[in-house]
């Protein structure tokens, strides 16, 4: 097992519908070609008044020495204000990457029926030596 470095973040609070569906960098560029893992983690900061729509999906994005790829999405489901407190999602992406190539994470956002709900969204990656 290697040892890990850090390469790049991603932080964001409070967000509902901005970037949704956008593949943001998490790390602009990566610095060689090599073993990397992305790690996220999403939760529910603002709960729904009335869930029965909402969702969040979240994918991983990079290229290899053939293609660019996409992971398979990972959804998390708000909740309300009394059963939101367990609404968070986290993974590991491990892959193997391109030399300058862009790693990224997009959340794809889905407002609830009633009220407007929101998450925060935390990410980065890191080089496996």
């Amino acid at each position: 097992m290697g040892v890990a470095s850090i390469l790049g973040t991603l932080d964001e609070v409070g967000v509902s519908t901005a970037n949704s569906g956008t593949a943001q960098n998490v790390l602009a560029s990566t610095p060689n070609a090599g073993h990397f893992r992305l790690f996220y983690y999403a939760d529910e900061s603002t709960a729904c008044t009335t869930v029965s729509t909402g969702a969040l999906t979240i994918s991983v994005g990079w290229t290899d020495a053939t293609n660019a790829r996409a992971s398979a999405g990972q959804t998390l489901t708000p909740g309300t204000v009394t059963t939101g407190t367990s609404s968070y999602l986290s993974n590991s992406v491990d892959f193997w990457s391109a030399t300058a190539s862009p790693v990224t994470v997009t959340a794809t956002y889905t407002a609830c029926s009633v009220g407007t709900w929101k998450y925060d969204l935390h990410a980065y990656v890191e080089e496996i030596k």
